[in-house]
């Protein structure tokens, strides 16, 4: 895992090393417990001229979320045309996952 910290620490965002206090993000990332390694894989894509990212992660099963960034308006005219695909292809899955207790009980 100290490979890990390491790699956060040369790739934290400068708003995040002094954010609450001087070298607060490094200090954060050094005082962290690690867990993984996490197998995922990001696709970024568009839909019907929508910048949308796929996440797929595997843990017990695999677990895929779609994601958009975008104006409030311009995704509610949007999300109902996408849900629409997706579960016409059997694609989505309607249950609310929370991956982060996924990966701690992954770890059990």
């Amino acid at each position: 895992m100290e490979e890990a910290k390491n790699h956060a620490n040369k790739s934290i965002p400068e708003v995040f090393k002094n954010w609450k206090k001087d070298n607060w993000g490094h200090d954060t990332i050094n005082n962290s417990i690690f867990i993984g390694p996490i197998d995922a894989v990001e696709y970024k894509s568009s839909y019907d001229d929508l910048d949308i990212s796929i996440e797929i992660w595997k843990l017990d099963k695999y677990y895929p979320e779609l994601s958009f960034n975008t104006s409030k308006k311009e995704a509610d005219d949007k999300h109902n045309k996408i849900i629409s695909l997706l579960d016409d292809n059997n694609w989505l899955l309607h249950d609310d996952v929370l991956k982060t207790q996924l990966i701690y009980d992954k770890q059990k």
